[in-house]
């Protein structure tokens, strides 16, 4: 099988660095090296890191970033839960664990989603689109019982995103070495979500 072009090497070791290491950490020495290339080659292809970065990050939305988001939660949104609060902890905890495991990637995201239109466009294709259809359906079903308050359900998905993006946006990117709790914050979390929900 031939080896892939020293273009592809680049931008598949740039996915991989800039989700170990977050845009500012990677350094164009090390997705060189870890492409098997000098760094001049390198350059030959991506004028500057900025530009990698641009290359990279509708692929690696869509193949690293989009699976690993909507893996876990389309299962939980498929389950029938016995309360709110059962739904509310699997979803809450689901997304805590996502943000742990990927801090970097959520940096990233974050501050380029911002800068760049396309990876807007792949996030809303590739996750939004997938994610929001289950998600009302598990509203539905929960308003259905009269466990979930008549909220619209993208309505509700924006003030959970909102909570745990909050939590998430200080946690991993603000104040990462802050005294904190997490046990205390998910605990915070989820009665406050669940007080507002409650029918």
């Amino acid at each position: 099988m031939p080896r892939p072009s020293a273009r592809n090497r680049v931008i598949a070791a740039a996915q991989e660095v800039f989700a170990e290491e977050g845009f500012v950490g990677a350094t164009t020495r090390a997705i060189a090296a870890r492409a098997g290339i000098a760094e001049g080659t390198l350059f030959r292809h991506f004028p500057d890191k900025r530009a990698l970065l641009a290359a990279v990050l509708g692929p690696f939305a869509r193949d690293v970033v989009a699976p690993e988001v909507t893996r876990q939660v389309l299962a939980l949104l498929e389950r029938d839960h016995d309360s709110l609060e059962a739904f509310l902890a699997a979803i809450v905890d689901d997304r805590l664990d996502l943000l742990a495991r990927h801090p970097a990637w959520f940096r990233v995201l974050l501050q380029e989603a911002l800068l760049q239109p396309e990876l807007r466009r792949v996030l809303e294709e590739h996750v939004a689109a997938v994610l929001v259809p289950p998600f009302e359906r598990a509203c539905e079903k929960l308003q259905s019982r009269g466990l979930m308050a008549a909220v619209p359900p993208r309505r509700a998905l924006r003030l959970m995103s909102g909570v745990v993006g909050g939590y998430g946006l200080f946690r991993h990117i603000l104040a990462p070495d802050g005294p904190w709790d997490d046990e205390a914050e998910r605990r915070e979390m989820l009665r406050f979500l669940a007080k507002g929900l409650a029918p």
